[in-house]
């Protein structure tokens, strides 16, 4: 039997007992980018800061939503 064991997500080796953060991480990332991006209603990707905030206003969304 292994001493390791592995996350069903990402495939990490684990110590016993550790619990991966993987998905933690990919959650952190997803809502980093959501701030940073939004999509304009003709489909283009607009980059700048705290987007998801001004999209009402300026009649657009998030790419994540």
């Amino acid at each position: 039997m292994a001493y390791y064991h592995t996350c069903s997500e990402c495939g990490a080796f684990l110590d016993p007992g550790e619990k991966c953060d993987c998905s933690k991480k990919s959650e952190q990332l997803r809502k980093k980018y959501e701030q940073l991006t939004a999509v304009t209603n003709d489909g283009q990707i607009v980059l700048g800061g705290n987007l998801i905030e001004n999209c009402k206003n300026q009649n657009k969304k998030p790419i994540w939503h």
